[in-house]
């Protein structure tokens, strides 16, 4: 039984793209492994509070997330 644990900034996804997201990588998973483990497969969504995490010595914010998806560097 396949585990797959994503995290991602409370916020910075809507729960529909978080939902594309659990279909997209379970058909990932039985496209990889074989249809039959697709019922098996688990896909957890971790979501971390802005500013929660860090990247080069700075906490992240939800804000800065949604720049970064927009194309918009930090």
């Amino acid at each position: 039984m396949p585990l797959v644990q994503v995290t991602l900034m409370e916020g910075a996804v809507s729960p529909a793209e978080k939902a594309q997201l659990i279909t997209g990588i379970t058909s990932a998973t039985a496209g990889v492994l074989g249809e039959d483990i697709r019922r098996h497969t688990w896909v957890v969504v971790d979501e971390i509070p802005s500013g929660g995490w860090g990247m080069g010595g700075h906490p992240i914010t939800r804000e800065a997330v949604v720049a970064m998806r927009s194309g918009a560097l930090l």
